[in-house]
């Protein structure tokens, strides 16, 4: 399938979000296809300039002032900025700042902001936390957003294939911060005997209930995904590379990119590939 057409795919299905940082083992990979790198890091002058436009982005303001009442602080000595090409497509380029947060009481739990500096960028201004359980898997994921209208399960309900989503409102006075919240939980690994694990609906001989993948992802768009994952690396802000896949608002079969970028590279990490159809066996896609 052509990269047009690919885009153009996962534009219909849909797919938004970051997720806070990931760390990336893995081994060589098999049957993905090569692709230069979409993200260009922005330095010194260009870099600054970015940050500045940020700052005074309507939507970061009030995400920021959301994650303060949540108790989250800016960590100034974490920030980047980026040009990010959508499958290497030079019409559809876009920059984005990327800011992190440290909670107040938790210090190993922090909040990512992407902040979308021209308004052709498939992805809007948002926060993003993740919270993982003992095994390192992405159990809880919270999407900050300004827009009613993103993180939606399309025609899925509140249910897809075990992940559960819900919302809440942050109150910021005039005006208000959307926070949706996507639960994992029932995916989460459980430890049997040495050091193998089962994971519920995640590994090569799938529960008939998450037949089809986790979250009702297709064969094909998590190949692609996990593709776009091994050009930038799971160490990369999702909300970059959900922005390089080149998609934005709506959900991908009831997951946000951001989510199932978390479970990609928790797969990833936990078994050591980044061989596509193997990650994509092990979360039923395939």
């Amino acid at each position: 399938m052509s990269n047009l057409n690919r885009r153009d795919c996962l534009k219909q299905i849909g797919a938004i979000g970051a997720t806070p940082l990931l760390t990336n083992t893995i081994q060589g990979q098999d049957d993905t296809t090569k692709e230069e790198n979409p993200l260009r890091k922005l330095q010194d002058r260009e870099a600054e300039k970015a940050y500045l436009k940020a700052y005074r982005d309507e939507s970061y303001r009030k995400l920021k002032q959301a994650l303060i009442q949540d108790d989250y602080v800016p960590n100034p000595k974490q920030r980047t900025a980026y040009e990010v090409t959508p499958y290497n497509d030079e019409s559809e380029k876009f920059k984005v700042a990327i800011f992190e947060y440290s909670h107040r009481k938790n210090e190993d739990q922090t909040a990512e902001v992407g902040v979308s500096l021209n308004q052709s960028a498939p992805i809007t201004t948002r926060a993003t936390v993740i919270k993982k359980d003992k095994n390192n898997f992405p159990t809880r994921i919270i999407y900050y957003t300004t827009d009613t209208n993103e993180v939606e399960v399309n025609g899925l309900g509140n249910q897809s294939n075990g992940i559960s989503t819900s919302s809440k409102t942050v109150d910021l006075g005039e005006t208000s911060v959307k926070k949706h919240i996507q639960d994992l939980s029932d995916l989460s690994p459980t430890i049997n005997s040495g050091s193998e694990a089962s994971i519920k609906g995640i590994h090569p001989e799938c529960l008939d209930k998450y037949k089809g993948g986790v979250g009702n992802v297709p064969c094909w768009a998590c190949k692609d995904i996990v593709s776009v994952v091994n050009v930038v690396t799971c160490g990369t802000a999702t909300w970059l590379i959900c922005g390089a896949i080149g998609v934005g608002t709506g959900s991908m079969g009831g997951l946000a990119c951001g989510t199932i970028v978390a479970v990609v590279c928790w797969v990833i990490n936990h078994y050591g590939t980044n061989n596509p159809t193997d990650v994509c066996t092990f979360m039923c896609s395939c």
